[in-house]
């Protein structure tokens, strides 16, 4: 079953990412595949979950180390490459596509009727200015009607005059679409009902979501909160000795730097170098924002 994800949720969310470069332990085998991507399967259903398996390692390598493992990716899989059409050319395309998306990011944050219809009608020119007609129909088709869906639902929920309106108007107009579409969009809609259960407490938050996926799922989603929580309680009480050093007038600038690599590497073990290197950036963004 292809996977298709709603453009319009968490939009923003696909768009930024922290580039930094990551020095990956050598082995005999061809790197295809950043660290924290080595215990998954790369994901090669369609052109989109390739491309976007990819460049969900941004943060752990730099961009050409990215598509550098793509060629490599792409000379070890010849045939499923051109069974798909894909190839290094179109990967270039679609970062491309990428680099213009974080032009239109600041611009679009809400998702209310007007400003989900402009962002559509964007991303339909940008698409058009950078691929074929053909690789937009193999990349982006169901992408683009799942915008065009909320797009639709939203224009019938603020006309209809009952909800009994709405209900008969959006199953008319979920009877017109092929069942892959239809599944997509339900389950686009349950990981927007997931994602809003995270303001709840804990016992009403795990029995809302074992409503929607089951028990089993629910507990899993409970455990990986816990360990978010962690996470984060862990990098502020890091970020907050790191400030320490960072304004400890006796050490030089070399040694305030050797001091904080030390420190992250007694707070977090290797494969989050990475991710808390980029944490560190963003706080002292706000840092000198604030100042």
């Amino acid at each position: 079953m292809k996977k298709t994800t709603l453009a319009t949720v968490g939009v923003i969310g696909l768009l930024v990412g922290v580039v930094l470069l990551c020095d990956l332990s050598s082995t005999d085998k061809p790197e295809v595949q950043v660290r924290s991507q080595g215990d998954t399967t790369v994901d090669n259903e369609s052109p989109k979950d390739l491309f976007e398996y990819m460049l969900s390692g941004l943060g752990e390598s730099d961009l050409p180390g990215i598509e550098a493992n793509f060629k490599t990716y792409s000379e070890l899989n010849r045939n499923i490459m051109f069974e798909q059409g894909i190839n290094e050319a179109l990967f270039k395309k679609y970062l491309a596509y990428k680099q213009a998306l974080l032009e239109l990011a600041p611009q679009y944050t809400d998702v209310d009727l007007n400003s989900l219809s402009q962002l559509h009608q964007l991303l339909l020119a940008v698409q058009q200015q950078i691929f074929t007609s053909e690789e937009i129909k193999r990349i982006f088709s169901d992408e683009n009607m799942l915008r065009e869906l909320a797009i639709i639902k939203l224009t019938i929920t603020q006309q209809a005059e009952s909800p009994e309106q709405i209900y008969e108007q959006w199953q008319a107009e979920l009877d017109n679409l092929s069942p892959n579409i239809k599944e997509a969009f339900s389950n686009a809609a349950l990981l927007g009902s997931i994602q809003q259960t995270t303001t709840l407490d804990s016992q009403e938050r795990f029995l809302v979501r074992q409503e929607l996926v089951g028990q089993e799922a629910a507990a899993r989603l409970e455990a990986l909160d816990q360990q978010r929580v962690i996470f984060n309680m862990k990098v502020k009480d890091y970020l907050a000795e790191r400030l320490s050093i960072i304004e400890n007038t006796s050490l030089d600038n070399e040694m305030k730097v050797s001091s904080i690599n030390e420190l992250r590497r007694q707070w977090f073990d290797d494969k989050l170098q990475k991710r808390v290197q980029a944490l560190e950036k963003i706080s002292d963004s706000k840092v000198v924002t604030r100042e």
